[in-house]
């Protein structure tokens, strides 16, 4: 439907490197070298990276809290990545911006998921479905 065959897919149910996220991972794509997310308070998690087109980036992220009392601090982490991005992209004016501010960052339950792209909002809706 959304047409996410070109990325990278990481998973917690991986154990092999390249399809889950590592320490190092974990800080260069939520983190920066003085801080990331604590993912021992992560149960699970499945993320979606597309970064074969350089003018617009599509992610998709769901995570499942081990530790629900920590899903606004994590949800602060994933506005930080995209925060980052919008920055980092008005160097570049063939990046589409716009796709970045139509970000969506949700938590229900014990799940936080975030999407970027064009459909953003469509994927949300995809998302929260799944988790009533």
């Amino acid at each position: 439907k959304y047409g996410m065959i070109k990325g990278m897919v990481f998973t917690s149910s991986s154990n092999i490197p390249g399809e889950y996220l590592d320490d190092d991972l974990i800080v260069s794509l939520y983190g920066d070298a003085s801080e990331s997310p604590d993912f021992s308070k992560i149960k699970s998690y499945c993320v979606y990276i597309d970064d074969t087109d350089y003018k617009v980036l599509t992610d998709v992220g769901i995570f499942e809290l081990g530790d629900v009392s920590y899903a606004d601090t994590f949800m602060a982490y994933l506005k930080a990545r995209i925060d980052e991005m919008i920055l980092k992209a008005g160097s570049y004016p063939d990046i589409d911006v716009d796709t970045l501010k139509k970000a969506v960052i949700k938590k229900t339950g014990n799940y936080v998921y975030y999407t970027v792209g064009y459909d953003s909002d469509g994927i949300a809706s995809d998302l929260a479905g799944l988790f009533r």
